[in-house]
């Protein structure tokens, strides 16, 4: 038994060797790198998180567009460089703008609009949705705050 559980042992470490020798040769008979299957377009704050669909009030801060390009299909695998330009395009520019060339967005007006990647290298596209709201708050805390007492007529 021991020997059959060996052999096998040998048999899946050929097969690992197999595969890490298959994406080694992927990788090198692709100069850029290998190519990639799928992408997904984010949209990036601030902090450069990743966000998917997103809703955002018309007031803050604007995200950024970024269509990430993977090895796996349905953005899954390890990320890759996308191997030509990528240009950025809004479905409805009267919500949301977006520079065709850094995916920088611009908020106009409430809505929704969809937001669009294409590398221009490999055909990948992808979109998300980004909608914007507005309108004022709905409800507000009122806090007290506890006052120092004046400080003594000496220490002043």
């Amino acid at each position: 038994m021991s020997v059959e559980r060996s052999e096998s042992s040998e048999q899946r470490l050929l097969q690992d060797i197999v595969r890490l020798l298959q994406q080694i040769l992927a990788v090198v008979s692709h100069p850029a790198g290998p190519k990639a299957q799928s992408s997904t377009l984010f949209f990036v704050n601030s902090k450069g998180e990743f966000l998917m669909d997103v809703t955002v009030h018309i007031n803050d801060a604007p995200l950024r567009a970024f269509l990430a390009e993977f090895l796996g299909p349905n953005g899954t695998g390890t990320p890759v460089a996308g191997i030509g330009p990528t240009s950025y395009t809004s479905s409805d520019p009267t919500v949301a703008t977006v520079d065709p060339v850094t995916g920088n967005l611009v908020y106009l007006k409430e809505g929704q609009t969809t937001i669009v990647g294409l590398n221009a290298g490999n055909q990948l596209t992808n979109s998300g949705i980004l909608t914007i709201i507005s309108g004022v708050a709905q409800s507000s805390v009122l806090q007290f705050l506890a006052q120092l007492a004046p400080a003594p007529a000496a220490a002043r």
